[in-house]
């Protein structure tokens, strides 16, 4: 895709922030990683986008996977259901909301359509009378321990029960 701009963030486990610019019938990508400590998982994840008022920027955003498919993404506002300035959310939760890997973001403005895979994309949005249009981008994620299965909690206490009858019956 002509004019699209891809950026490499890294690790954004513990989150990221920063300001693009967006220029018409572009798409930005951002390549990143999550790779939560062990015994740790990402249970919330957010992406926010925020364009400069009065741009008719209207951004859309997108979320694949490794291979490129889509996993989840903001509705396309053609241009009217939303207010430029206003912060335009994708968010995942759950357990995990993103297993460790490597995930790509594209932000497009209101007439992008996202495919799978991701690169094959396209935006016909003209905006800001086709100049470059100022936008913030933010991943915030919420990392939780990976709790337990039942059945290992039980028998944790199982071997505590035992542990403590034997050493009781060595006192008597």
């Amino acid at each position: 895709m002509s004019g699209a701009a891809t950026y490499s963030l890294g690790n954004v486990t513990n989150g990221y922030s920063s300001n693009f610019d967006l220029f018409s019938q572009t798409i930005d990508f951002f390549e990143f990683s999550v790779d939560a400590a062990p015994g740790f998982q990402v249970t919330g994840f957010e992406i926010t986008v925020i364009s400069d008022e009065d741009t008719n920027l209207f951004p859309v955003i997108a979320l694949a996977d490794s291979t490129g498919t889509i996993i989840d993404q903001t509705p396309n506002t053609n241009g009217g259901n939303a207010n430029d300035g206003v912060p335009i959310i994708l968010s995942l939760i759950g357990e995990p909301a993103l297993a460790d890997g490597s995930y790509t973001a594209a932000v497009g403005g209101w007439i992008t359509n996202f495919v799978s895979p991701i690169t094959d994309s396209t935006s016909t949005a003209n905006f800001n009378r086709g100049r470059a249009t100022n936008y913030s981008f933010e991943i915030t994620t919420e990392i939780s321990p990976i709790p337990l299965p039942a059945g290992a909690v039980l028998l944790l206490s199982g071997f505590g029960a035992l542990a403590f009858a034997q050493k009781k019956r060595r006192q008597s």
